[in-house]
């Protein structure tokens, strides 16, 4: 005697092993694609500490935001704990956002900045993955890590107006205006 086999008791099982294969290979295939590391520091995300500037501009500075100090070389990076007493007081400072690394987010504060030649540029790193600020060879900051700085004399750049992306996210898009 035939015994016909009941739809539901094979789809089922089929429908979810296809269903975990498919999320399994969407999650490795978007893992590789995607703009930044899934986990730092091993394998869980540590937010910015308290008390380290997120680029706001303080009164009487209009674009600009006071936090460099004296004893910095030119195009260096800074690193370690408070970064505004290594700032000079009247560097051009240029935030780079949170979540600057998705694309279509605001990347940098303000997004044309302007400096005199006899000042200092400095790139603040306010997110929470590594970026770089580079213009050609004109300036190329190498990696800039989350709660670090690079700085560069105005005049190594040269009067002008230049243009700088981030080269980990291209669509980073800068200004700097020298004077």
């Amino acid at each position: 005697m035939y015994m016909p086999i009941k739809p539901g008791k094979v789809a089922f099982p089929i429908i979810i092993a296809l269903g975990a294969v498919t999320g399994i290979l969407s999650y490795i295939l978007f893992s590789q694609a995607a703009p930044g590391p899934l986990f730092t520091s091993g394998q869980f995300f540590e937010p910015t500490p308290a008390g380290i500037p997120t680029g706001e501009i303080k009164e009487g500075q209009e674009g600009e935001t006071a936090t460099a100090g004296a004893g910095q070389e030119s195009g260096a990076n800074t690193t370690g704990g408070d970064q505004t007493a290594a700032i000079p007081p009247d560097a051009v400072t240029i935030s780079i956002l949170q979540g600057a690394s998705v694309q279509g987010n605001p990347a940098y504060d303000p997004e044309t900045a302007q400096a005199s030649i006899g000042r200092t540029v400095v790139w603040k790193n306010d997110d929470s993955v590594p970026h770089t600020a580079t213009s050609g060879k004109l300036f190329d900051s190498s990696i800039i890590n989350p709660g670090e700085s690079y700085s560069i004399a105005a005049e190594e750049i040269g009067a002008g107006e230049h243009e700088y992306i981030c080269t980990l996210h291209p669509y980073m898009k800068g200004t700097i205006v020298i004077k």
